[in-house]
Order: structure tokens, then C-alpha cells, then sequence
């Protein structure tokens, strides 16, 4: 090839031409060829991550699905056991905690929150508003969980104590009147006493003798015998301290149970009326979000 009046001019065979071609058209189809081969990879990758995308959408509408089921199994379970702490009497409260809505919220939030973006906000940005509605109500639902199992040992462990406690002070009461059967005449005693005890032995005597009563039931007793000891008490005033401890002993019990129970009680409509929101909430920001 050789440069002659202002222009190029090609004077060897044709072997060398096309050799002169390849060498400046090798590159560009080099690069045509890489472009190519990138784009039907980036296609090949693309189309992968959308099908995991795909399946993870499903899985996400497979845990909220879940997550609300356990939320109305919850939701019904503090129902059923709200009427039971009003009753006056001793119950072995059956309160079921469902732990899954933990499993499932935690599942939830260990979702990559690029992932997320991808498959509901990146091609409708109106849906961010939505997605954290329904992450907030995963938060406060796992965080209401929490809460009832911490409240509901706690409840249990103070009914327990206030029980033990009363149910002691019955104990030591049963004890002074074994000693003081028989012995009534012989006791060297006021007047106040001689009549307080003489009272003491009727409602001891009547409170044993009721049919068809759990003894053990603080309820029971406390009508029918720490109420009656302690007008006939308050009525007569004698002189026993130790007695007179004894039926405080049962009367503060039985005063902070029931405070206990009304607390607890009012605690439990509160996480009622909260899981209700919750699922409400989840159920309104999952349309035309989950449902896709």
C-alpha cells in the first residue's frame, strides 16, 4: 500500500490486503463479540435473579400469611383467658403464647432489605410507605410476644407467692385452733378473749364444715373464715397479736392478688386490642402489595 497525490493506493496481492483487514478489523470484532458474549451473560444473570426474586416474593407472602394466622391463633387464645382471670376463684390459667409469630417475624426481618427494594419498590415507588407499615407491624408484633411472656411470669410468679403466702398464714390459723380444742376452760383469759375465742371456734368449725369446697381455694376461705375472723376480731378485741397478723397476713395476700389479677387483666385487653391493630394493619398494607 503506498500514499500517492493525496490518497492511498494498494499495490500488493490479495493475501495481504485481507491481512491488512483482519488486522484492523480484529479488534472491533473482538469487541463486538465480548459485548455480545456480557450482554447474553448480564440477560442469562438477570433472568436467574429474577426467578429468585420470584420465589422469595412468594415465600415473603407465605411468612405474613403465617404470621397473621398465628397472630388470630394469639389474639383468640387472650380472649379465652380473659374472662378466667375475673372469676373468684383459683384457676390453672391456660394462657398459650404462640411463639411462632416470633419464628415468622424474625424470618421477615432477616430478608435483605436490597432484595426487598428490588421486588416491591423498585418499579412502584409508592409502595415504600406500605412495606414499612407492614415491617413496623412485624417489629411491634414480635415485640408484644415478648412483652405477654414477660408480663404473663411475672403475673404467675406474684399469684403463686400471694397464694403461698395466704395459704401459710391458713395453715398457722388451722394450728391455733388444734391447740386451742379442748382446752378453752382451762385457759387463763380476759373476757375479750374468752368470747373472741368462743366466736373463733363457731367459724372454724363452720368454715371446716362446708361441703363440696376446695379449702385451698383462697376464695373460699376468705369469705368464709378471714372475713368472719376478723369482724368477730375487730368486734371483741383481744389481746392475740400473733392471730391478728395471721388474718393480715391473709387479707393483704388476698387484696394484692386480686390487684394482680386486675392489673394483669387490664394488660391483656391492651395486647388484645394490639394484635387486632396489628392484623388489621398487615392485612390493609399487604393489598395489592403481596397479592401482586
Amino acid at each position: 500500500m503506498t500514499f500517492q497525490f493525496g490518497d492511498f493506493y494498494y499495490s500488493g496481492s490479495p493475501k495481504d490486503y485481507w491481512t491488512i483487514i483482519g488486522i484492523f478489523l480484529g479488534p472491533i470484532v473482538s469487541v463486538i463479540i465480548s459485548i455480545s458474549v456480557f450482554k447474553a451473560s448480564a440477560i442469562k444473570e438477570k433472568k436467574k435473579d429474577d426467578e429468585r426474586l420470584n420465589i422469595l416474593k412468594i415465600q415473603i407472602a407465605n411468612y405474613l400469611h403465617l404470621l397473621e394466622d398465628n397472630i388470630t391463633i394469639q389474639f383468640n387464645n387472650l380472649l379465652k383467658i380473659l374472662p378466667q382471670i375475673k372469676e373468684k376463684k383459683v384457676i390453672d390459667y391456660d394462657l398459650k403464647v404462640s411463639y411462632e409469630i416470633n419464628y415468622y417475624a424474625i424470618k421477615l426481618s432477616e430478608i435483605n432489605q436490597i432484595d426487598l427494594y428490588k421486588i416491591f419498590i423498585e418499579k412502584e415507588a409508592s409502595n415504600l410507605d406500605k412495606l414499612s407499615r407492614i415491617q413496623e407491624d412485624i417489629d411491634l408484633a414480635k415485640n408484644m410476644v415478648e412483652f405477654l411472656i414477660r408480663e404473663y411470669k411475672l403475673f404467675n410468679e406474684r399469684d403463686i407467692q400471694c397464694q403461698s403466702l395466704y395459704n401459710n398464714s391458713i395453715s398457722e390459723i388451722g394450728k391455733f385452733y388444734n391447740n386451742l380444742s379442748g382446752s378453752l376452760d382451762k385457759l387463763n383469759i380476759g373476757s375479750k378473749e374468752r368470747d373472741f375465742l368462743i366466736s373463733f371456734n363457731l367459724i372454724y368449725n363452720k368454715f371446716v364444715s362446708i361441703k363440696d369446697k376446695d379449702f385451698k381455694d383462697i376464695y373460699v376461705s376468705n369469705d368464709s373464715l378471714i372475713k368472719e375472723l376478723r369482724n368477730s376480731y375487730n368486734t371483741n378485741s383481744p389481746n392475740f397479736p400473733f392471730l391478728d397478723n395471721l388474718i393480715l397476713d391473709c387479707e393483704y395476700s388476698f387484696r394484692d392478688l386480686e390487684q394482680y389479677k386486675k392489673d394483669f387483666r387490664k394488660y391483656l385487653i391492651f395486647t388484645i386490642r394490639a394484635f387486632l391493630k396489628i392484623k388489621l394493619s398487615m392485612i390493609d398494607n399487604s393489598k395489592g402489595l403481596i397479592d401482586k
